[in-house]
């Protein structure tokens, strides 16, 4: 892929945005298609990639370059004929170029102003087969924020444009190379499947290809195919096989246009610039244009505000949404249920019982429905749908009903330009057929920067049956687990094991926290309570912290003045529908002022518990645990921060967030009474050290610098010490662990490489 860095996206980003302005100078709003300008644009970009590609005689021209204001015109008039020439009827553009009237000089001038801020994007960017289709998005991400302000409205009303432009994310070459090659190689006959680049394949196509398909016989959809990138990446391959099955060049593109490839969208602009990008793909094998056109649909109604789109199920028998196909790929709009309008929700209610939580789910039940037997769907999708029981249903019924080919947990930074740690992401293969014997296979690329290289290897190493560091599990087993959830991260070993023993919530309860709905009013710093009204007014507060474990200073103060009258009144004032029941608010407070255990919701590494001192409220940021048996409640500290436990708690829930539910459903390992005592003396030792080592930090702040350096010996000391101590707690934690269960040394093996990779950060 060479659009790799983001300098190169900010780069065309800047210039196509550039272009756009200075075409569209006396215009008050920005240009949408299919406006002569935003059209323009988009042609040019198309034009830049010819150019780069050296194909601009496929516009039946003698011009190899730009550099001729005189006849840009030309060519742009000439690309959007074919263009239109390879678009179903109801996609073509209505714009007209005439470049002989009155206003030619003009917009011949505009042109070539235009042209030199696409000159400004390096070269490299020009040959990407993705450059056409992500210019669009970036020309439609003014859009992209109205839509955001419109759907986090209260009542809001959804529209179709709001839908198109919020979900508008386009999928990186990577992703699709990896989703095409697992779901379309295994189901080609044998002779076609070795004529195909399988870097990423997870199966070894020489020992296990059993397929049936040959190259004219596949049927490829994208249900929400945006400008097409899914469909660029899998006519690049289909013409490959083509020619190298004995067709010509020319003979191979009419073949993919004509049988091969489908696409649906409700994005009429998305549709026309997909078109675009194929043709322009097509021009890399032939010097003449297709014959027919391409095979993509409208997903609803021209004009119409129909917001299910493809996930309707009586489209007429001539749309690519009303048949079946082998292979399906997919970036499916991502909206939850939080952001649905009314109507939204309503429909996707009616429509999709078990996966109505988000349209990217009903997206994955829709494309299940639409794959022939055998047949294998693509997509990537959010993280969460691994995991949150809001997609419980959808889990059991994939998991009882389709095979699991594999999954590559991708988290954050798959997409470009896609700031923060919103989108987590992950890529999913589904083979529409009863689960097989055959373990599934699972790789956690969440910390790794070069995403796609660690995919790639991994893959090699799963299709060599050599051993990596990503997973492998009969999907059956995640069948018992809560809501079905997958928990991949975890040996098959442990999860069996954790179902034969009591949960935390057996031995004590774990209590979310006060939220008082305003911090800033209600919450300050305990240094900033005057004295008297500490312990009175204002009690201490116990806040989230991070990473902190063991022990964490009380830094802050909350208002708890009559009982806390005026948080309630807030939260009354705030939630009317609660009717003055505040307690959904105001949680637990019959805990508030005990003693015990808390621990960070919002959490960046291993789970984090710490002392929760008496006389205090904890947050919800931090909640609570508190022993059944007062006596285990050092033990208890010791055991939820051993490297087993945290482990066994990031794959419970893999996010930042660790959830109430989350800590409820951790397992209690047996100990006795002499372990327990043993551990829980650790844990008052490394909590001792820990607030000895605030202390000094505090010092050094209050100081001012002063002492820094002749304190550092001192917290060196006592951090290697902590250290030391919180191995011996792993040790006897995880060996209790093996003798209870008298593991072999196989399995200790397994479990102790398993921990060394999930708790390394």
């Amino acid at each position: 892929m060479t659009l790799k860095t983001r300098d190169n996206f900010r780069i065309l980003k800047r210039s196509v945005e550039s272009a756009l302005a200075c075409l569209s100078i006396e215009s008050t709003t920005p240009p949408k298609f299919p406006s002569l300008e935003f059209t323009t644009c988009i042609l040019l970009v198309a034009l830049k990639v010819l150019e780069a590609r050296n194909q601009l005689d496929r516009l039946d021209c003698t011009e190899t370059s730009l550099e001729s204001v005189a006849d840009i015109p030309i060519l742009i008039e000439k690309l959007k004929k074919l263009t239109d020439r390879v678009c179903p009827q109801e996609i073509r553009s209505s714009v007209n170029f005439d470049v002989s009237g009155s206003n030619a000089l003009h917009f011949k001038d505009k042109v070539a102003e235009a042209i030199r801020h696409l000159c400004q994007t390096p070269d490299e960017v020009w040959v990407d087969d993705f450059t056409i289709g992500y210019a669009y998005q970036f020309l439609s991400m003014a859009g992209r924020k109205n839509a955001q302000a419109n759907i986090q409205t209260a009542n809001k009303e959804l529209s179709q444009i709001d839908l198109i432009a919020f979900t508008q994310l386009y999928t990186p070459g990577w992703v699709v190379d990896f989703l095409l090659a697992n779901c379309l190689l295994p189901q080609l006959q044998e002779a076609t499947a070795k004529c195909a680049p399988e870097i990423y394949s997870v199966w070894n196509l020489e020992q296990t290809i059993k397929g049936k398909l040959s190259a004219e016989a596949v049927t490829i959809l994208d249900p929400a195919c945006g400008a097409g990138n899914f469909l660029l990446r899998a006519m690049d391959l289909m013409i490959n096989l083509h020619m190298k099955s004995g067709m010509s060049a020319e003979q191979s593109v009419n073949a993919v246009q004509s049988s091969n490839i489908h696409g649906a969208d409700i994005d009429l602009a998305a549709l026309w610039i997909t078109c675009l990008s194929l043709l322009i793909k097509s021009f890399q094998y032939s010097k003449t244009a297709p014959t027919s056109f391409f095979r993509v649909n409208i997903a609803s109604e021209k004009n119409s505000d129909n917001l299910l789109g493809s996930l309707e199920r009586n489209f007429e028998s001539t749309h690519v949404l009303a048949r079946s196909h082998s292979v399906i790929l997919m970036n499916p709009p991502y909206i939850g249920r939080k952001l649905m309008s009314r109507q939204l929700k309503s429909a996707l209610k009616e429509n999709y019982a078990n996966s109505h939580s988000d349209i990217s789910a009903a997206f994955i039940e829709r494309s299940l429905e639409l794959l022939n037997d055998g047949g294998r769907l693509g997509t990537i999708t959010q993280a969460s749908v691994l995991t949150l029981p809001s997609y419980g249903n959808l889990r059991k019924k994939l998991l009882n009903d389709f095979n699991l080919i594999a999954c590559a947990d991708a988290g954050t930074g798959v997409f470009p330009l896609q700031g923060g740690d919103k989108v987590n992401s992950a890529l999913i293969v589904i083979e529409n057929k009863n689960p097989t014997a055959k373990d599934s296979y699972f790789f956690d690329l969440r910390t790794d920067k070069n995403k796609s290289e660690v995919l790639m290897a991994q893959s090699a190493l799963v299709r060599n049956s050599e051993p990596g560091t990503y997973f492998s599990h009969d999907q059956k087993i995640f069948l018992a687990e809560h809501e079905s959830a997958i928990k991949y991260g975890c040996p098959s070993l442990i999860l069996s094991l954790a179902r034969q023993v009591p949960s935390l919530a057996d031995v004590a309860d774990i209590r979310q926290g006060l939220a008082t709905t305003n911090t800033e009013r209600f919450i300050k710093k305990i240094e900033d309570v005057p004295i008297e009204f500490l312990g009175s007014s204002w009690m201490p507060y116990i806040k989230g912290a991070g990473t902190d474990r063991w022990f964490s200073p009380v830094a802050y103060a909350v208002n708890w003045a009559n009982n806390g009258q005026e948080i309630k009144d807030a939260v009354t004032a705030a939630y009317p529908y609660l009717k003055g029941n505040t307690k959904w608010v105001v949680k637990n407070e019959q805990f508030y002022f005990r003693s015990g255990l808390c621990f960070s919701f919002v959490n960046t590494g291993n789970l984090a518990v710490r002392k929760l001192p008496s006389g205090c409220i904890f947050d919800v940021g931090a909640s609570a645990v508190f022993a059944n048996d007062k006596s285990d409640e050092d033990f208890l500290l010791a055991y939820l921060n051993s490297s087993l436990i945290s482990a066994i708690a990031n794959s419970i829930n893999p996010t930042i967030n660790f959830q109430v539910g989350d800590i409820k459903r951790l397992p209690m390992f047996p100990f006795n009474r002499k372990q327990k005592d043993e551990l829980a003396e650790l844990a008052r030792r490394c909590c001792a050290l820990n607030e000895e080592l605030h202390s000094l930090k505090r010092a050094v702040v209050v100081m001012v610098g002063v002492g820094d350096q002749s304190s550092q010996p001192q917290r060196e000391h006592l951090s290697s010490s902590l250290s030391a101590l919180e191995s011996s707690i792993d040790d006897l934690v995880l060996e209790t662990f093996y003798e209870s269960f008298a593991l072999t040394s196989a399995q200790r093996n397994e479990i102790s490489a398993w921990l060394i990779q999930t708790t390394k950060n």
